[in-house]
């Protein structure tokens, strides 16, 4: 199976759980686990390369964080040595922050559960309740812990700087905590990466809204709203845009002149379809 989903352009990962609770073995748990995990993900054909996950498929409290912790840093070391293990323990400081104060001041569900580290081949779950659970979106930073989270996301940011998750969640929390041009240029950032992401585009349009850069925010906006087919209300807001661009900002009038063009050519077209 594993075969044919690799021939057909889906890549594979492995995941590895014996029973539900096996993580509560600790660090002798863990180092055998991750042998056995190895084995079979090589006996599947798995390179090198592909991240293994481990489940920890209970709510984990208290002390059984820190049982948890020493699996993980016994698997990490079995199976990438050192600098895997002292990533871990990165992760290990977002679960003691859980711990201590709100769960939900660092974002998303996906970045307690679900934060892909292909580079350490672990899953890390942090031990909040169930009930506690945020939705897989970037608008789950409370603004009095946010100025903290943009310090530990952009920890993370740099560990895994191609994980689309973290990045809007980065992105979020430094709106968040009013850091403004932060925001901005992590988004302008990610953008030239990915240019067609609509939540990248109208997390921008916020950072702009936020410091009244009116120009780029209706521009933007515009931009959003043309991913949608609503080329009208994009051609009304290139207009709007062009209000507060000065008299001697000849290139921007042109671009923004070129764009309103364009805009309303799609409108025609549209409403001949």
């Amino acid at each position: 199976e594993a075969t044919d989903l690799r021939a057909n352009g889906v890549d594979v990962v492995s995941n590895f759980e014996s029973t539900a609770t096996t993580m509560l073995g600790g660090a002798a748990q863990g180092a055998a686990d991750a042998q056995q995990a190895q084995g079979q993900h090589a006996a599947c054909g798995g390179p090198p390369s592909r991240p293994i996950y481990f489940s920890a498929d209970w709510d984990a409290r208290g002390g059984q964080l820190d049982t948890i912790g020493a699996y993980l840093d016994a698997a990490a070391v079995v199976l990438g040595g050192v600098q895997r293990s002292q990533q871990i323990r990165l992760l290990h400081r977002f679960r003691e922050r859980f711990r201590q104060g709100e769960p939900q001041a660092f974002g998303v569900e996906a970045l307690r559960r679900q934060v892909e580290f292909h580079d350490l081949g672990l899953m890390q779950f942090f031990g909040v309740g169930r009930g506690q659970q945020q939705q897989t979106q970037v608008k789950g930073v409370t603004k009095k812990k946010a100025a903290e989270a943009v310090t530990y996301l952009a920890e993370l940011n740099n560990y895994r700087p191609n994980n689309q998750v973290i990045t809007l969640n980065y992105a979020n929390a430094a709106l968040e905590a009013k850091q403004y041009e932060l925001a901005e240029n992590i988004l302008k950032s990610f953008l030239l990466e990915k240019p067609d992401h609509s939540l990248g585009k109208q997390l921008l349009t916020d950072a702009y809204k936020k410091q009244e850069k009116l120009a780029a925010y209706h521009e933007a906006n515009a931009d959003v709203l043309s991913q949608y087919g609503a080329y009208l209300k994009a051609a009304d807001e290139i207009q709007k845009a062009l209000n507060f661009i000065e008299p001697n900002e000849l290139v921007k009038q042109q671009r923004l002149k070129a764009l309103l063009t364009q805009y309303r050519l799609l409108q025609k077209e549209l409403a001949r379809l």
